[in-house]
C-alpha cells in the first residue's frame, strides 16, 4: 500500500491519493504545493512573453493575466504615446524654426544690399545719416534674429534627440525589465524542479528499499514455512498409525527408515505376490478367493474379489518378508471388508495374511491327466 501511495504520488503529483493510515506523507505532501509554485511561474513567463511580443501571445493567458497584460501594455502605450506626441510637436516648431530662418535669411540678404547701396551716396553726403544708421541698425537686428533662429533651431534638435533616447530607453527598460524578471522566474523554476526531482528520487527510493524489505520478509516467510513444514508430518491417505518408532523427544529419523506406518481408513485392498509360474494366466479383473489365514476356510468361508494390478517387474527374493524366489507383486480389491463369523460381521484388519487363489482359466479332466502324466515322463527322464 506505500508503495502504491508513493507510485500514485510521483504519477499525479497535483492531486496525490489519501494516504494509508500511520504513513509518512511529508515528502509527497510537498509535491502539489511545489507543482502549484511552478504553474505559477511558468503563468507569470507566458505573461512577460506576451508583454514583449505587444500581446500577440496571450491565446494561453488566464482572463486575470489578460487584463494585467492589457494594463501593462495600456501603460507603456501610453507613456510611448506621450513622447512621441512631444517629438512632432517638437519636430513641428523646428519645422516652423526652420522656416522662419529661411525667410529672415532671405530678407537679411536683401537688407544688406540696401545697405550696400546706401553706403556711398552716405560717404559723398547724398544719404542722410540718419536714414543710414536705421538701416545698418535693421541689418543687425536681422542678423541678431537669425542667430536666435539658429540657436532655436540647435535647442529644438537637441531636445527632440533627448526625447526620442527617452523612448527609446522607455522600450529598452520595460524590455529589459521584463526579461529580467523572466530570468528570476526561470531561477525559481529551476529551483523547483530540483526539489521536485529530489523528492522524487526519495520517493522512487523509498520504493526500492520497501520492495527490497519486502523481499527479504517474503524469504523469511517462505524460510519460516518451510521450517514448519519440515516438523509437520503429513500422510498421502487417511488412517490410522501403527508402528510409531520415535519414542522419546529429540528423535532423529533415518531417510533409509520408516518413521510410523498408516493403515488406510478407506477400504483395505489385498496385497499378494505370483510366482513365475503362477503369472502366465494372470490378468487384471480375473475373480479371486481370498482366504484369511485368522478365520479358516472350513469354517467360515473365504472372501471374493478381483484382481486390481499386477506389477510389471519382479521383486527380488527377501526372506524378512518369507519371498525365497522372485515374485510379482499384485493388488486384489475385494467385495467386502468383512467375515460373518458367528453370526456377525467382523471386520478385516490391515497385516492379516492371507492366501488368494485366481481363476485364470477353465480346464477339462482330461487335460489335468495328461498334464499329470507329462510330469511323470519328464521327472523319470531326468532321473536316468
Amino acid at each position: 500500500r506505500e508503495n502504491q501511495f508513493y507510485q500514485a504520488a510521483i504519477s499525479n503529483p497535483n492531486y496525490p491519493p489519501v494516504p494509508p493510515p500511520g504513513l509518512d506523507i511529508q515528502l509527497s505532501s510537498q509535491l502539489p504545493s511545489l507543482i502549484a509554485s511552478r504553474n505559477t511561474v511558468l503563468a507569470e513567463i507566458r505573461l512577460y512573453r506576451a508583454q514583449l511580443s505587444g500581446g500577440s501571445n496571450s491565446a494561453s493567458l488566464s482572463p486575470e493575466q489578460r487584463i494585467r497584460l492589457q494594463y501593462g501594455t495600456s501603460a507603456l502605450d501610453a507613456r510611448i504615446a506621450e513622447l512621441e506626441s512631444r517629438i512632432g510637436s517638437l519636430q513641428e516648431q523646428l519645422k516652423q524654426n526652420q522656416i522662419q530662418l529661411a525667410n529672415g535669411r532671405d530678407i537679411l540678404t536683401v537688407e544688406q544690399g540696401i545697405l550696400a547701396d546706401l553706403r556711398p551716396l552716405y560717404e559723398q553726403g547724398g544719404f542722410s545719416k540718419i536714414q543710414f544708421l536705421r538701416q545698418e541698425n535693421e541689418v543687425k537686428n536681422r542678423q541678431t534674429e537669425i542667430n536666435s533662429r539658429i540657436e532655436e533651431e540647435q535647442r529644438l534638435q537637441k531636445e527632440i534627440a533627448g526625447v526620442r533616447a527617452n523612448l527609446l530607453n522607455t522600450i529598452a527598460s520595460s524590455q529589459r525589465e521584463l526579461a529580467d524578471l523572466m530570468a528570476q522566474n526561470q531561477e525559481r523554476i529551476d529551483s523547483i524542479n530540483t526539489q521536485i526531482a529530489s523528492i522524487v528520487s526519495q520517493l522512487n527510493q523509498r520504493i526500492v528499499d520497501n520492495n527490497k524489505q519486502m523481499a527479504e520478509i517474503d524469504s523469511q516467510l517462505q524460510q519460516a514455512q518451510l521450517t514448519l513444514s519440515y516438523q509437520e508430518l503429513r500422510a498421502p491417505v487417511d488412517g490410522t498409525v501403527f508402528d510409531l518408532q520415535p519414542s522419546t523427544p529429540g528423535f532423529v529419523a533415518n531417510t533409509t527408515q520408516p518413521v510410523l506406518k498408516i493403515v488406510p481408513g478407506s477400504s483395505l485392498i489385498a496385497n499378494v505376490f505370483l510366482t513365475n509360474r503362477d503369472i502366465g494366466f494372470v490378468e487384471a479383473g480375473m475373480e479371486t478367493e481370498v482366504r484369511v489365514d485368522s478365520f479358516p476356510f472350513s469354517e467360515f468361508g473365504d472372501v471374493k474379489g478381483k484382481v486390481l494390478s499386477i506389477g510389471s517387474d519382479a521383486l527380488p527374493p527377501d526372506p524378512a518378508e518369507l519371498r525365497q524366489d522372485y515374485t510379482f507383486p499384485a493388488k486384489i480389491e475385494l467385495d467386502k471388508q468383512f467375515i460373518q463369523a458367528y453370526g456377525k460381521e467382523v471386520p478385516l484388519q490391515s497385516g492379516m495374511s492371507i492366501t488368494a487363489n485366481i481363476r485364470v482359466r477353465k480346464r477339462t479332466v482330461m487335460s489335468i491327466f495328461t498334464e499329470m502324466f507329462l510330469d511323470k515322463t519328464e521327472s523319470l527322464t531326468k532321473m536316468r
